[in-house]
């Protein structure tokens, strides 16, 4: 079994494979140098759409659909405890939001 890439990890490699500089790349990709070094270095966690964009320069896989069963098995599972509660109501605010457009 694999140990799962950090966020970091991520964006480290795509940087690699990409050939660019980190200055380059940044640019490319609508940032800065400077930010793209926090994530590369794991200070800051990078926004989905890099990590995306990353991952698929990395050849990831990124699964675009999921189900409703599986994301409310994964909320169930990731997400219990009162440590989640707010995360929770955000989650069902943005569902609820979502239905009525």
């Amino acid at each position: 079994m694999s140990t799962p890439l950090s966020p970091a990890d991520i964006v480290a490699r795509a940087i690699e494979r990409s050939g660019l500089t980190q200055a380059d790349f940044a640019a490319q990709h609508g940032t800065r140098q400077s930010l793209l070094s926090k994530y590369k270095n794991g200070k800051v966690d990078p926004p989905p759409a890099l990590l995306m964009q990353c991952m698929n320069i990395c050849g990831m896989t990124v699964e675009s659909d999921i189900s409703a069963e599986d994301l409310a098995a994964s909320i169930r599972k990731n997400l219990r405890g009162p440590a989640y509660a707010q995360l929770r109501r955000a989650i069902l605010d943005i569902v609820r939001s979502v239905a009525c457009a």
